[in-house]
């Protein structure tokens, strides 16, 4: 298992080797975190750092999922009509958040700068992904709409977005929430999220919003809200809890 896992986070190293410019490559050590996930008698590994995120079932390789690559990029390398040398530099990391069965958090940092721009841009995101698919996964599909659409309004954040305005279902909040520069709230938001940490038959779920606009970049606004654990998440997230893979605890390892 140790060997398998080892070749692919050798084979994603050569990945990002060709995507790095020679005076860019990393030569540090990095610091690998590794967890498991068992998912209806199968156990996952996940294994990541700031450059790259890796799931794998030890022993079947065919099941790894790339799950974000990280590192510093040159990107739109072009002249330009006068003939001055285009180009960006990107540098982007990310980290584990939380991991509850076959869902798996990340936060996302991406910092780019190019040619004759007045200022760098920065961009911070949370999302969450079936390791199965390798799809992303939608607040909905885990804990129904009616749920989510009260415990939104219940937030002081969401409230203060929505001012006047009262929504009668959950479309509705995302077409008349207002975050202004401060955070772009609309539905792509259910899937930027993590399980946070569990209160009695609760789970909290960290929300983080983007920035509204270029003048708040790099600004990610978090808001919690308290959901009650469906039957089908209580073995999954009694696993994670005892294991330290939920945000409380994984975000500040």
């Amino acid at each position: 298992m140790k060997i398998l896992l080892t070749l692919i986070l050798f084979s994603c190293f050569i990945l990002s080797d060709k995507i790095l410019k020679a005076e860019e490559k990393i030569v540090n050590p990095v610091l690998i975190h590794t967890a498991n996930s068992h998912i209806n008698g199968v156990e996952w590994i996940v294994q990541w750092s700031a450059i790259h995120a890796i799931a794998a079932i030890p022993e079947h390789k065919e099941t790894a999922k790339v799950i974000y690559l990280g590192g510093a990029f040159r990107v739109n390398e072009q002249l330009d009509e006068d003939g001055t040398l285009f180009y960006c530099d990107e540098i982007s990391s990310g980290d584990v958040i939380s991991l509850v069965g076959p869902y798996l958090s990340y936060h996302l940092k991406n910092y780019s700068s190019c040619v004759g721009a007045a200022h760098g841009s920065e961009h911070r995101m949370f999302s969450t992904i079936d390791i199965r698919t390798g799809k992303r996964v939608n607040l909905i599909n885990l804990f129904g709409e009616t749920a989510i659409f009260q415990a939104l309004l219940s937030d002081k954040f969401i409230r203060k977005t929505l001012g006047n305005r009262k929504p009668t279902n959950l479309s509705e909040l995302f077409r008349k929430a207002d975050g202004g520069c401060q955070a772009k709230i609309d539905d792509t938001s259910l899937t930027a999220f993590a399980f946070h940490h569990i209160k009695d038959d609760s789970v909290a779920i960290r929300i983080a919003f983007p920035h509204g606009c270029e003048a708040a970049r790099g600004n990610l606004t978090q808001i919690g809200i308290y959901l009650k654990i469906a039957p089908e998440l209580k073995e999954y997230l009694h696993y994670a809890n005892e294991n330290d893979y939920l945000m409380e605890s994984l975000f500040n390892k």
